[in-house]
């Protein structure tokens, strides 16, 4: 019998390839995959990724309302553990530099107030403030 993709582990789609690099929208992630197969296919990422996608998103959309207050800022710290662990091993493999794009949209992607449409935060500050704390981190 033959799997579908839908069916197969998450190593076997990304091992069908030597050295494939990856650059997923993490934030996607945490909404589509089950929560065991999260860590996982970050892990997988983690050691094939060559550019960040610096957005972060939570268990119910793929971006928080704001990653610098409250809920929004455990997630950023969460998603922040796997940028800089996908920044160390590309380290390790010799790369001198990294891309990494904190990029943050607007409504109706954004996360907008209910009754006016209103955005809840400015996606312009929100990728400022991102690549600011990048850079502190990373330098």
């Amino acid at each position: 019998m033959t799997a579908s993709p839908g069916d197969a582990p998450d190593s076997m789609i990304l091992d069908t390839t030597p050295d494939p690099t990856v650059r997923p929208p993490y934030s996607g992630l945490i909404q589509m995959l089950p929560d065991p197969r999260k860590e996982a296919m970050m892990e997988i990422a983690i050691t094939r990724a060559d550019h960040i996608h610096a957005r972060v998103g939570d268990a119910h959309r793929p971006q928080c309302c704001d990653p610098r207050v409250g809920e929004g800022l455990k997630w950023t710290k969460h998603f922040e553990g796997w940028w800089d662990r996908i920044i160390d091993h590309a380290r390790a493999r010799g790369r001198k530099w990294f891309t990494i794009c904190p990029e943050y949209g607007s409504v109706p992607y954004a996360p907008a107030d209910p009754v006016t449409n209103e955005a809840l935060s400015d996606p312009f500050e929100l990728a400022v403030w991102a690549k600011d704390r990048l850079r502190a981190a990373h330098g």
